[in-house]
C-alpha cells in the first residue's frame, strides 16, 4: 500500500524534468547577472542601499546556479530502470506544481463588519 499522495515517475522522465528545471535556474541566473551588470553600469555614485541590493542579487544568482548543479547531479545519477515516487515538496522543487507559499493568502482582516452575526 502507498501512503500519502505520491506521484510515480520513471527515471528517464525524472531525468528530463531535472535537466529542464536546471536550465530554468541557469536562465534565471543569467538574466539576474545581466540586470546586475546593467545596474552597476548605470550608477557611478553608488549608495550603500544599491550595494546591498547588488549583494542580494549576487546571492540569488549563486543560489540559482547551485540549484542547477544539484538538479543536474541528480539527473546524471538516477537508476535508469527504476521508478521514483515524488511527494509534493519534490514536485515543487521540479517546478511541476507551485509551492503553497507562492499563493497569496487571504487577508484575515478583509471582512465586512456588518457580516458578523453577533
Amino acid at each position: 500500500m502507498i501512503e500519502g499522495l505520491l506521484s510515480t515517475v520513471n527515471a528517464p522522465e525524472l531525468q528530463l524534468l531535472c535537466l529542464k528545471r536546471a536550465d530554468q535556474h541557469r536562465a534565471s541566473a543569467e538574466q539576474l547577472g545581466k540586470d546586475l551588470n546593467t545596474s552597476r553600469g548605470k550608477k557611478k555614485n553608488r549608495r550603500k542601499e544599491s550595494q546591498f541590493a547588488d549583494e542580494e542579487t549576487q546571492q540569488l544568482i549563486d543560489r540559482h546556479l547551485n540549484k542547477a548543479k544539484e538538479l543536474e547531479f541528480i539527473a546524471n545519477h538516477l537508476e535508469m530502470k527504476e521508478q521514483y515516487r515524488l511527494n509534493r515538496d519534490e514536485l515543487c522543487e521540479l517546478g511541476i506544481i507551485a509551492a503553497d507559499h507562492d499563493f497569496a493568502p487571504a487577508d484575515p482582516y478583509d471582512y465586512d463588519p456588518d457580516d458578523i452575526p453577533f
